[in-house]
Order: C-alpha cells, then structure tokens, then sequence
C-alpha cells in the first residue's frame, strides 16, 4: 500500500512540473490576446476620430467654397458697380458739359435778347408765356437730371464702398476658413498615420500569438507524451514495489514458520526441564547459587557441550507498547516468547533459557540492548513491572 501511494505522489509532481510550464505560456497568451483587443478597439477609436475629423474638414471645405463664391460675387458686383459708376461719370460730364453750352450761348446772346426775339415770334402773350415755360422747364429737366445722376454717382460710390468692405471680411473668413482646413488635413494626416502604426501594431500581437497558440499546442503534444511516460514509469515502479513487498512478505512468513518450529521446540524442551528441574530442585539452585557466584566474581561465559551460560542484565518489554513484528519477522501476537538480545553477543534464533522466565528465542533487538543486556517479552506491561531489571544467569543453546 505505501509503494503505491509513493507511485500515485510522484505521478502527481511529474504531472505537476510538466503542467506548471503550460499554465505560464498560457498566461503569456492571455496577455498577448488582452494587448490585441486593447490595440483593435484603439483602432476602433482612431478610425472614429477620423471620420469625425473628415466631417469638420468636409464642413470646412464646403464654407470655403461658399466663402469663395461669396467672394467672386462680391467682385462681380464691385465690378458691374464700377461699370455702372464710370457710364454715370461720363453721362453727368455729357450732360454738365450739355448745360455748359447753352449757358454759354444764352450768355453769349443775352438772356434778354433771346427773351424779345422770342416774344417777338411769338403769335400771342399766351405763345410766348408758353415757350418761356417750355424753356423753364427744359431747363429745371437738366437741372434735375445732373441732380440725379450726381446721386446714382453717390450711390454707386457708397455700394462700392460696401462692396469692398463686404468682400474684404469675405477674404478674411476664406483665410481663417483654409488656415483651419489646413489645421484639420494634418490632424487627418496624423490620426490616419497612427491607425497605420495601430494596424501594425496589430498585425504583429496576432503573428506573436500566433506563434506562441503553435509552441503551445507542442507544449501540450510534449506534456501529453511525458504524462504517458510518467504513468508507465510510475507503473513499472508500483510493479515492483509490489514485487519486493510480495518477497518481503514471503520472507516474513517463512521467518514465522520457523519460529513456530522454533517455539513447538521450546515447548518440548521447557516440559522435559521442567520435570527435571521438580526432581533436582535443590540441586538446581545449588548450581544457580554457584554460577551466580562465578559470574560476579569473573563476568566470563562458561561453556558446557552445546550451550554456554551468560551473566546480563534482564529487562522486561511488551507488545502493548507498541509493534507486534520483531526484527527477524517474528509475531509476538501470535509468539510471544522472545528475547531481544545484542546479535554480537547472543546470535539471533538462538534458544536460551532464563531462571524465572523461562525458555525462549534470541528474535528480537533493540536500541538500548547492546553487551550483556537481554529484554524479555511479556505480553502485559503489568508482567515486565512485576520482573523489573534483574542479574541473571542464562543459558544460550547454540544453533
């Protein structure tokens, strides 16, 4: 079970580091889109400040041209009105120099000899009462007329004079009119330039995405292929994992199997001793007492056919401390009598017998057994507090 969550973890960070390089591309797409649609409705706005600006310019082309033709109007009209001013000049000089001549002649003559020689061909009073009205009339008739045409003179001169004025202001509207045209040509020029650099702009955000949308997707054919590699290198690693726990597992059982044989063993030499021991009591602890004795005094192995008998320290452990296997694979659970020994002194599955507890198998070692320390397992904790930490003299049969 711990191989294959150790294959499912490191599946997960081959998945992981191989995806963690794709999420960044991506964002750098993400990015790239983000500046194109910023760009395109950038674009958007320039193409309207354009045609905004082509209104105004349009609005101003058609004022010049009004202004223009206002202006050549006005010109015509100067013009016709100079013409009709130079006839009215050269009629009043006609007419004038007309009056001038028969008020010469009649000073010439004598006003009163033209008056008697018109009375005298008169027919009547009422003839020549007639002919000096005529004459009076004639006479205030060019009086009248020069008056008029010196007034249609004034006239003209003031028309011309307003003409001019009118098509001086029209000029001048013309020339603020073309320098504002002018003005808004260039901010047509200058927007039309910037949607140029816009749309070039745009054109190289869509060729960068799209370079990087193509390293993308061999991103992905890559992350794609190395996630099946993982998955098959994990695979081959659960397999054996499974493979060597299978084996562990084998040798495990074949450990337990020998140490039941070990066990029935010890059983029947523990009943064999223990009559023995009922027999020969007296004389057993007579031997104890002695080798106790020797063992203080010398701390030396004494050695008798296929045994030798050891002084230790005896201490108590139990399997409700905690873990049930022992370091040879033994199951206290299932046997529980075992010693925990230090292997360069006591060799592992040695039996050994132990005055006050018994016989059982060296199985077992531990951190803080080293030299001639044994630890005794018990199946209660109760059961070790009662054995303590004793001397004793025991007895290791060789294998």
């Amino acid at each position: 079970m711990k191989f294959k969550k150790i294959g499912t973890v490191a599946v997960f960070m081959l998945l992981v580091s191989v995806t963690s390089p794709l999420t960044t591309f991506a964002k750098s797409v993400d990015e790239i889109k983000q500046e194109e649609s910023a760009a395109k409705q950038q674009s958007e706005k320039i193409s309207s400040e354009i045609q905004t600006s082509l209104s105004e310019v349009n609005k101003k082309y058609q004022e010049v041209e009004k202004l223009n033709s206002e202006v050549a109007q006005a010109k015509s009209t100067i013009a016709e009105t100079q013409t009709n001013i130079d006839k009215t000049k050269e009629s009043i000089k006609k007419r004038t120099a007309a009056m001038a001549g028969r008020m010469k002649d009649m000073q010439i003559q004598n006003a009163g000899q033209h008056k008697l020689q018109m009375l005298l061909e008169s027919d009547s009073i009422s003839d020549f009462i007639n002919r000096m009205y005529a004459v009076s009339v004639i006479q205030e008739a060019e009086r009248t007329k020069v008056e008029s045409l010196y007034q249609d003179k004034e006239k003209l001169a003031n028309l011309q004079t307003k003409l001019s004025d009118t098509k001086a202001n029209l000029e001048a509207k013309k020339a603020d009119a073309e320098t504002e045209k002018s003005s808004l040509d260039s901010k047509v020029a200058a927007l039309q330039t910037k949607l140029e650099e816009n749309k070039s702009t745009i054109s190289q955000l869509v060729t960068e995405r799209k370079t990087e949308e193509t390293r993308l997707e061999k991103v992905a054919a890559d992350k794609k292929a190395a996630e099946a590699k993982a998955v098959a290198e994990a695979k081959q690693a659960e397999q054996k994992a499974a493979a060597e726990a299978a084996t562990q597992q084998a040798a495990t059982k074949a450990a337990q199997t020998s140490s039941s044989t070990q066990t029935s063993t010890s059983s029947s030499t523990t009943g064999s001793s223990s009559t023995t021991n009922s027999t020969n009591d007296n004389q057993s602890s007579q031997n104890n007492d002695n080798n106790n004795s020797s063992s203080n005094s010398n701390n030396n192995n004494t050695s008798s056919g296929s045994s030798y008998s050891l002084t230790v320290q005896a201490t108590g452990y139990s399997v409700e401390e905690g873990g049930f296997l022992t370091a040879t694979g033994i199951d206290l659970r299932k046997n529980p009598w075992c010693i925990a020994v230090d292997q360069n002194v006591i060799p592992l599955g040695s039996m050994i017998s132990v005055p006050g507890y018994g016989y059982a198998i060296a199985g077992d070692t531990g951190g803080a057994i080293k030299g001639n320390i044994i630890d005794l397992h018990y199946k209660t904790i109760a059961e070790c507090i009662q054995w303590g930490r004793r001397t004793v003299t025991i007895q290791v049969y060789r294998n």
